[in-house]
Formats: C-alpha cells, sequence, structure tokens
C-alpha cells in the first residue's frame, strides 16, 4: 500500500509575494519524495488567490506529474480559489477536491479506486 500523502494547508492571501514563499514550500514537498509520494494542498482558508499563486501550483503538479506522483487541491464550493478554479478551467488538468477525502481519493491508484 502507497504511503498516504503530505498534506500543507495554506491560508491567508495568496498574492504574487506569497507565491514566492508558495514556490518554496512546494518545492520542498516535491523534493521530499522519498517520505511522501504525493502532495495535498488544502487552500480552504485561502482569502484570496491570484494567478501566480496558480501558476506555482500548476508547475508543482506538472512537476510532480514527471516522478510518477500526484497533487490534489481541497478547494470546497464557494471559496475564492474553487472562483478561480471554475473560471480559469484548470481543474481539467489540476485534481481539485472539496474534501481532505475526496482529494486522497483522487490521489489513490486506479486499482484501489476501483475496489472502493
Amino acid at each position: 500500500m502507497k504511503q498516504p500523502p503530505a498534506v500543507t494547508i495554506i491560508t491567508g492571501e495568496l498574492d504574487l509575494q506569497a507565491s514566492r514563499t508558495l514556490g518554496q514550500r512546494l518545492s520542498e514537498e516535491v523534493g521530499a519524495g522519498i517520505t511522501s509520494p504525493d502532495v495535498i494542498l488544502d487552500l480552504s482558508a485561502v482569502s484570496f488567490i491570484d494567478s501566480s499563486a496558480l501558476g506555482v501550483i500548476v508547475q508543482a503538479d506538472q512537476r510532480l506529474g514527471r516522478q510518477g506522483r500526484g497533487l490534489a487541491v481541497i478547494a470546497p464550493k464557494g471559496t475564492v480559489v474553487a472562483d478561480l478554479v471554475q473560471i480559469t478551467h484548470i481543474d481539467k488538468s489540476l485534481r481539485v477536491a472539496e474534501t481532505r477525502q475526496e482529494a486522497e481519493a483522487a490521489l489513490a491508484p486506479e486499482d484501489e479506486q476501483a475496489a472502493s
């Protein structure tokens, strides 16, 4: 069985300045693949997000994908993150879930999903 994903919880505003910090934090998570193969980014408590932060998240997802790993974003309906995801249609390429349980299920191997 696969190890549980690392969970990173972000709160507050994700603007250009915060995007740099988020990028560093996600780089650490991406680099920590030996201990945790996948990453869940909980953005439930984010009060503002701009395109630079969204770009950082997409880049981390792509990098993880190249490593055979996954990233899921928690963005419940009605949050600013969910609104931005819907407007940009980024949910077509990014795993977006409303709860941690849904995020974990989205990261589960297909054979585990079929068994559920």
